[in-house]
């Protein structure tokens, strides 16, 4: 998730935008500036997200080590 957090808020960010023009009466699409500004939020979402879940599978890892 670190490795592709780009690739994947380009997507995510693709998808959303395409629903927000099938549906321009509950949210109008972005303009390229805030599209801009979502990939790089979402980039960094993601790659938090990543980094956490790594980290807790490493935790659990250690813990369920050390217990056995």
């Amino acid at each position: 998730m670190v490795y592709r957090a780009k690739k994947l808020s380009i997507a995510y960010n693709a998808w959303t935008t395409g629903v927000r023009e099938r549906n321009p009466h509950i949210n109008p699409p972005p303009t390229p500036e805030a599209r801009e500004k979502n990939t790089l939020i979402m980039t960094w979402l993601f790659r938090l997200v990543g980094l956490f879940v790594a980290l807790f599978s490493i935790l659990l890892l250690l813990g369920n080590l050390a217990a056995n």
